[in-house]
Protein backbone atom coordinates (compact mmCIF):
# COMPACT_ATOMS: atom_id res chain seq x y z
CA UNK A 1 0.00 0.00 0.00
CA UNK A 2 1.38 3.58 -0.77
CA UNK A 3 1.50 5.88 2.04
CA UNK A 4 -0.25 9.10 1.18
CA UNK A 5 2.18 12.13 0.97
CA UNK A 6 1.17 15.61 2.91
CA UNK A 7 2.33 18.71 1.19
CA UNK A 8 0.62 20.72 3.61
CA UNK A 9 2.84 21.90 6.52
CA UNK A 10 -0.47 21.99 8.79
CA UNK A 11 -1.93 18.66 7.73
CA UNK A 12 1.66 16.92 8.75
CA UNK A 13 1.74 18.70 11.74
CA UNK A 14 -1.89 17.90 12.87
CA UNK A 15 -1.12 14.11 12.43
CA UNK A 16 2.45 14.11 14.12
CA UNK A 17 0.96 15.70 16.88
CA UNK A 18 -1.77 13.35 17.46
CA UNK A 19 0.79 10.38 16.61
CA UNK A 20 2.92 11.61 19.65
CA UNK A 21 -0.06 11.92 21.88
CA UNK A 22 -1.63 8.80 21.47
CA UNK A 23 1.87 7.29 21.55
CA UNK A 24 2.55 8.93 25.25
CA UNK A 25 -0.93 7.99 26.43
CA UNK A 26 -0.20 4.01 25.61
CA UNK A 27 3.42 5.09 27.59
CA UNK A 28 1.31 6.51 30.44
CA UNK A 29 -1.09 3.51 30.43
CA UNK A 30 1.98 0.81 30.37
CA UNK A 31 4.43 2.96 32.61
CA UNK A 32 2.68 5.70 34.56
CA UNK A 33 5.74 6.78 35.87
CA UNK A 34 7.93 6.98 33.04
CA UNK A 35 7.00 10.54 31.11
CA UNK A 36 7.79 12.54 34.41
CA UNK A 37 10.43 10.45 35.45
CA UNK A 38 12.21 10.93 32.22
CA UNK A 39 11.68 14.79 32.39
CA UNK A 40 13.09 15.05 36.16
CA UNK A 41 17.12 15.05 35.33
CA UNK A 42 19.39 16.35 37.19
CA UNK A 43 20.46 19.11 35.28
CA UNK A 44 16.62 20.23 34.39
CA UNK A 45 15.86 20.11 38.53
CA UNK A 46 19.11 22.10 38.80
CA UNK A 47 17.75 24.45 36.67
CA UNK A 48 14.50 25.10 38.20
CA UNK A 49 15.95 25.00 41.42
CA UNK A 50 17.88 28.21 40.89
CA UNK A 51 14.78 30.00 38.71
CA UNK A 52 12.37 29.19 41.92
CA UNK A 53 14.63 30.76 44.37
CA UNK A 54 15.28 33.94 42.87
CA UNK A 55 11.77 35.67 42.47
CA UNK A 56 13.13 37.92 40.19
CA UNK A 57 14.53 35.44 37.61
CA UNK A 58 11.17 33.44 37.89
CA UNK A 59 9.05 36.64 36.61
CA UNK A 60 11.17 36.94 33.60
CA UNK A 61 11.33 32.82 32.83
CA UNK A 62 7.37 33.33 33.00
CA UNK A 63 7.29 36.61 31.07
CA UNK A 64 9.61 35.54 28.40
CA UNK A 65 8.00 31.59 28.03
CA UNK A 66 4.45 33.76 28.19
CA UNK A 67 5.48 36.41 25.65
CA UNK A 68 6.50 33.63 23.02
CA UNK A 69 3.69 32.10 23.46
CA UNK A 70 0.92 35.14 22.90
CA UNK A 71 3.05 36.80 20.32
CA UNK A 72 2.87 33.77 17.68
CA UNK A 73 -0.48 33.62 19.17
CA UNK A 74 -1.87 36.75 18.12
CA UNK A 75 0.25 36.35 14.81
CA UNK A 76 -2.05 33.40 14.34
CA UNK A 77 -5.51 35.02 15.03
CA UNK A 78 -4.22 38.25 12.84
CA UNK A 79 -3.05 36.07 10.07
CA UNK A 80 0.53 38.00 10.23
CA UNK A 81 4.41 37.08 9.97
CA UNK A 82 5.17 39.63 12.91
CA UNK A 83 3.60 42.39 15.50
CA UNK A 84 4.13 46.27 15.59
CA UNK A 85 6.00 47.83 18.04
CA UNK A 86 2.79 49.05 19.91
CA UNK A 87 0.92 45.58 19.73
CA UNK A 88 4.45 44.23 21.43
CA UNK A 89 3.99 46.53 24.16
CA UNK A 90 0.68 45.98 24.81
CA UNK A 91 1.86 42.31 25.59
CA UNK A 92 4.32 43.56 27.31
CA UNK A 93 1.96 45.58 29.88
CA UNK A 94 -0.26 42.97 29.97
CA UNK A 95 2.31 40.33 31.25
CA UNK A 96 3.53 42.60 33.92
CA UNK A 97 -0.16 43.35 34.84
CA UNK A 98 -0.08 39.49 35.73
CA UNK A 99 2.92 39.65 37.70
CA UNK A 100 1.91 42.42 39.48
CA UNK A 101 -1.19 40.69 40.07
CA UNK A 102 0.39 37.35 41.07
CA UNK A 103 2.45 38.86 43.74
CA UNK A 104 -0.84 40.61 45.05
CA UNK A 105 -3.75 38.58 44.19
CA UNK A 106 -3.03 35.39 42.98
CA UNK A 107 -6.01 33.95 42.33
CA UNK A 108 -7.30 36.34 39.74
CA UNK A 109 -4.06 36.08 37.24
CA UNK A 110 -5.54 33.29 35.48
CA UNK A 111 -8.76 35.09 34.55
CA UNK A 112 -6.95 37.79 33.38
CA UNK A 113 -3.99 35.65 31.58
CA UNK A 114 -7.42 33.84 30.06
CA UNK A 115 -8.94 36.97 28.58
CA UNK A 116 -5.79 38.33 27.00
CA UNK A 117 -5.99 35.18 24.90
CA UNK A 118 -9.58 36.37 23.04
CA UNK A 119 -9.12 40.38 24.24
CA UNK A 120 -5.40 41.03 22.53
CA UNK A 121 -6.28 39.60 19.00
CA UNK A 122 -9.31 41.28 18.68
CA UNK A 123 -7.73 44.64 19.51
CA UNK A 124 -4.70 43.79 17.19
CA UNK A 125 -7.38 43.51 14.65
CA UNK A 126 -8.76 46.72 14.61
CA UNK A 127 -5.86 48.66 14.85
CA UNK A 128 -4.33 46.71 11.69
CA UNK A 129 -8.35 47.62 10.52
CA UNK A 130 -8.28 44.09 9.64
CA UNK A 131 -11.52 41.86 8.81
CA UNK A 132 -12.35 41.74 12.62
CA UNK A 133 -14.60 38.85 12.18
CA UNK A 134 -12.27 36.32 10.46
CA UNK A 135 -10.26 37.45 13.27
CA UNK A 136 -12.62 36.63 15.75
CA UNK A 137 -13.37 33.06 14.07
CA UNK A 138 -9.19 32.45 14.34
CA UNK A 139 -9.24 33.46 17.64
CA UNK A 140 -11.87 31.49 18.86
CA UNK A 141 -10.28 28.47 17.00
CA UNK A 142 -6.74 29.07 18.38
CA UNK A 143 -8.05 29.26 22.09
CA UNK A 144 -10.12 26.05 21.51
CA UNK A 145 -6.76 24.25 20.22
CA UNK A 146 -4.90 25.48 22.96
CA UNK A 147 -6.84 24.60 25.42
CA UNK A 148 -7.68 21.39 24.30
CA UNK A 149 -4.12 20.93 24.25
CA UNK A 150 -3.39 21.68 27.71
CA UNK A 151 -6.01 19.65 28.75
CA UNK A 152 -5.04 16.76 26.81
CA UNK A 153 -1.27 17.26 28.11
CA UNK A 154 -2.50 17.78 31.70
CA UNK A 155 -4.55 14.31 31.56
CA UNK A 156 -2.15 12.20 29.35
CA UNK A 157 1.42 13.27 31.09
CA UNK A 158 -0.69 12.97 35.02
CA UNK A 159 0.50 16.59 35.12
CA UNK A 160 -0.69 18.05 38.60
CA UNK A 161 1.50 20.82 40.63
CA UNK A 162 4.89 20.45 40.16
CA UNK A 163 7.40 22.47 42.11
CA UNK A 164 10.14 22.97 39.90
CA UNK A 165 8.99 25.67 36.89
CA UNK A 166 11.56 23.95 34.59
CA UNK A 167 10.08 20.51 35.16
CA UNK A 168 6.24 21.83 34.28
CA UNK A 169 7.49 23.68 31.16
CA UNK A 170 9.36 20.86 29.65
CA UNK A 171 6.16 19.11 30.44
CA UNK A 172 4.17 21.61 29.00
CA UNK A 173 6.21 22.01 25.88
CA UNK A 174 3.41 20.29 23.25
CA UNK A 175 1.49 23.75 24.58
CA UNK A 176 4.60 25.70 22.39
CA UNK A 177 4.51 22.96 19.39
CA UNK A 178 1.05 24.02 18.75
CA UNK A 179 1.37 27.56 18.83
CA UNK A 180 4.17 27.51 16.22
CA UNK A 181 1.83 25.09 14.23
CA UNK A 182 -1.12 27.87 14.18
CA UNK A 183 1.51 30.63 13.65
CA UNK A 184 2.44 28.80 10.21
CA UNK A 185 -0.89 27.98 9.46
CA UNK A 186 -2.56 30.73 9.38
CA UNK A 187 0.32 33.20 8.00
CA UNK A 188 0.34 29.81 5.41
CA UNK A 189 -3.28 30.28 4.63
CA UNK A 190 -3.43 33.57 6.06
CA UNK A 191 -3.71 36.97 3.67
CA UNK A 192 -0.10 38.15 3.71
CA UNK A 193 -0.72 41.54 1.84
CA UNK A 194 -2.17 42.69 5.85
CA UNK A 195 1.32 43.26 7.50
Amino acid sequence: MKAKKFNNLWTSGIILFITILVTMHIIRLVFPNFIVGVVITPTILNFGQVIDNNKYLYYLFYATTTFILFYMYCCACNAVNKLSVYEILIIILGLILCCVLDIVVEKYVILLFTSFYLIFPVCFSLMRKLNIYKTSKRTIVCFVLLAITQVLLWHIRGIQSYESTAIYTVLLIDTYIVDTLLYLFFNYKGDIKNE
